[in-house]
């Protein structure tokens, strides 16, 4: 386990690019803070979780001996099960029109959620508007989140989307030691999706 600083993620942000316009870096400019936020005061905007991922993530904080809500730059690590390097960062919380939306993150703030725990956040403010997440915040947030067991069920509407058909396009990249995405089975049914991740790899 390697341990990185604010500092290290803060320059790492700064780095984030769009998955289907590499050179569209909308937090360049960006300004970074984190903060222990209550749930409360979030708005998600993805209306579901898995419960087989929460569980996961309190096995990984078990094994790190570690407290995934309270941290305060991120680690990278390899995870076993999925053989590759993993990032844990701090949720990413992006301000829009003053209300703080979750970006990413989700599964570590339902986890904080379910547990009546405030969190660290990686509060992101004055970036570059014209890019804003392709995923709208829940009309009406904690309300609008069901929990599955270990899959999302066919048709059913994960987020509120942006950008028409090409939504994908605009997902925001992370430039950090190890991944910090993990695509779910049912954003992999995509075929552009697969196609923008293929194309992501090549650069």
């Amino acid at each position: 386990m390697i341990i990185h600083t604010k500092e290290d993620l803060f320059t790492g942000l700064r780095k984030t690019y769009l998955l289907g316009f590499p050179n569209v870096k909308p937090y360049s400019n960006a300004t970074f803070e984190i903060k222990k936020l209550n749930t409360n005061d979030l708005i998600p905007s993805q209306k579901y979780y898995l419960k087989n991922k929460i569980q996961k993530l309190i096995e990984l904080q078990n094994n790190l001996r570690l407290n995934i809500f309270d941290l305060d730059g991120y680690i990278s690590f390899f995870d076993a099960d999925l053989k590759k390097r993993m990032g844990l960062t701090p949720p990413f919380v992006e301000v829009e029109n003053g209300k703080l939306v979750v970006l990413d993150g989700m599964h570590r703030v339902m986890l904080a959620r379910l547990q009546d725990k405030p969190i660290n956040c990686v509060v992101i403010s004055n970036y570059d508007t014209n890019y804003l997440s392709y995923a709208k915040p829940n009309e009406n947030g904690w309300e609008d989140v069901v929990g599955f067991e270990e899959k999302v069920p066919n048709g059913f509407k994960t987020r509120e989307h942006r950008y028409g058909d090409d939504y994908r396009k605009y997902a925001r990249t992370f430039a950090l030691d190890g991944d910090v995405l993990i695509p779910r089975e049912h954003s992999l049914k995509s075929k552009l999706y697969r196609e923008l991740l293929a194309q992501d790899k090549e650069r």
